[in-house]
């Protein structure tokens, strides 16, 4: 797997501030997500990811994808 800095890309985190408040919100939002989909865990979709990738690849797939949508 090739990380960031071995890409010469350097990211300062110091930088970032994180508002707590909306963090709760969100984390509130997906636990309310889950309990109505109960039915249905990404893990059970074929489609998407490979069974086989170690957990840290699957991470990085969906950070990925939600930086790209912001």
């Amino acid at each position: 797997m090739i990380r960031l800095e071995e890409l010469g890309i350097g990211i300062n985190f110091t930088k970032i501030k994180v508002d707590t408040s909306k963090l709760e919100s969100l984390a509130s939002s997906l636990v309310e997500l889950k309990v109505k989909h109960k039915g249905f865990d990404w893990v059970d979709d074929n489609y998407w990811l490979s069974k086989k990738e170690p957990d840290e690849s699957v991470s990085q797939f969906f950070t990925l994808g939600n930086s790209i949508n912001f």
